[in-house]
């Protein structure tokens, strides 16, 4: 299982990965909530239509799932978010996590199914390359002790924290960067969110731009924060 976040060119492994001979699915969210009507009507007609083009069956995720488990058990790939929809739509079981010092729900699902199938879950980013424009890194797998719930919000606390250096280094490659607001993708709408295993939440300030252009994240109600040190040695690193 190839856990990545809304960051970069999304698509681009799916595709990729597919045109080199692996059996590629991704599970997914498409909709056109909130958008306007030539968002409905042209951009997403149009999106629908190019994911249509990959060479990789997109699963819903609010669809049956019993074909993933298939999927796994045969030992396919499948790619998924590990950082939700993006929007206020939420599919299955949420935890909160610590985000760049702010209460964000990230979903579980994809830690659950992976403890179900005994899938390794390994984090995949899209990272600005040095001799082409993007560069593919497949990272150590995921670790965590336990079984069930627990277990799952274990590895996605292991995910957000590699997401968080990867946004941290390219801010400006995150989606929704414009959400992370109180609220929308930052739980509460004071500026304060609900506290995290005992941790108040740290106040909001408005980024500083030398900070930002140095690796912060933010946004007009974000806060900047240090990235988090990634993994010694990566799993792969694929262009």
């Amino acid at each position: 299982m190839l856990v990545h976040g809304h960051f970069g060119p999304v698509h681009l492994p799916l595709v990729a990965l597919a045109r080199h001979g692996y059996r590629m699915k991704q599970i997914g969210l498409p909709s056109d909530e909130g958008l306007s009507w030539v968002g409905r009507n042209v951009a997403f007609r149009l999106r629908l239509r190019y994911e249509g083009m990959i060479p990789a069956e997109i699963v819903h995720a609010a669809g049956f799932m019993r074909p993933v488990f298939s999927w796994l058990g045969e030992n396919g790939v499948l790619m998924v978010t590990g950082d939700g929809s993006g929007t206020d739509k939420r599919v299955g079981r949420h935890r909160e996590q610590r985000f760049f010092g702010q209460p964000v729900p990230f979903p579980l699902g994809p830690f659950l199914i992976a403890g179900k199938t005994g899938a390794a879950v390994l984090p995949l980013f899209v990272l600005p390359g040095e001799r082409a424009p993007y560069r593919v890194v497949v990272e150590e797998p995921l670790a965590a002790a336990g079984s069930g719930e627990e277990r799952a919000a274990e590895l996605s606390a292991a995910f957000v924290r590699r997401l968080e250096a990867r946004v941290a280094a390219h801010p400006g490659w995150m989606h929704f960067l414009d959400r992370f607001c109180p609220g929308k993708m930052i739980l509460g709408g004071r500026g304060r969110g609900a506290p995290l295993r005992g941790e108040a939440a740290a106040p909001l300030r408005a980024p500083e731009p030398r900070r930002l252009a140095r690796g912060g994240v933010g946004g007009p109600c974000s806060r900047t924060a240090a990235a988090q040190p990634l993994p010694a040695r990566a799993y792969g690193v694929w262009m």
